[in-house]
């Protein structure tokens, strides 16, 4: 009796996973025909695409864009760089101040380059500007009296004037 009712548990369990198996391969193949459509239709675009006139017209293109290249002549490089005359203000940043906005713009005639910070008193922000005015690449140092309407922690803006 033990082996008959072992058999029947064996061919029930056989019968569910062949009906589970039946029913995951119903489940899995319209995703399956899917993405055979879809890799069929992608071939055919693939190929539509070769045959089309603009990888004719590729290699003529890249010509014609090589001839305007070398026609086009190159804007003039900034000497010297915007970074080397931040670099030159902040050698003479004394400690107590620390400037946080830099905004350069390039002219022909003059660039000018605005600093803006925070120093910790009148004096050591007065030594700053000084300093800076000594600077023989910077034709001029506006230095807003504006800037020392406040004993401590004073904001400030400084413009340079120059041919950098």
């Amino acid at each position: 009796m033990a082996t008959e009712y072992r058999q029947r548990y064996i061919v029930v369990l056989l019968a569910a996973v062949c009906i589970f198996l039946v029913i995951a391969g119903i489940l899995f193949l319209p995703s399956y025909l899917l993405s055979k459509v879809q890799a069929k239709d992608s071939q055919l675009k693939k190929e539509a695409l070769k045959n089309s006139t603009l990888f004719a017209e590729e290699g003529t293109l890249l010509k014609n864009l090589q001839g305007i290249g070398n026609e086009v002549t190159l804007a003039k490089i900034v000497e010297p760089a915007p970074s080397d005359v931040i670099i030159k203000v902040g050698q003479y940043k004394p400690a107590g101040v620390s400037l946080n906005h830099f905004s350069y713009v390039y002219s022909q005639s003059g660039s000018t380059l605005s600093i803006s910070g925070v120093a910790d008193d009148r004096q050591t922000l007065i030594n700053f500007n000084d300093s800076l005015k000594k600077e023989k690449e910077f034709q001029s140092v506006d230095f807003p009296i504006s800037n020392l309407s406040s004993g401590k922690n004073i904001v400030f803006t400084i413009s340079i004037k120059g041919n950098f």
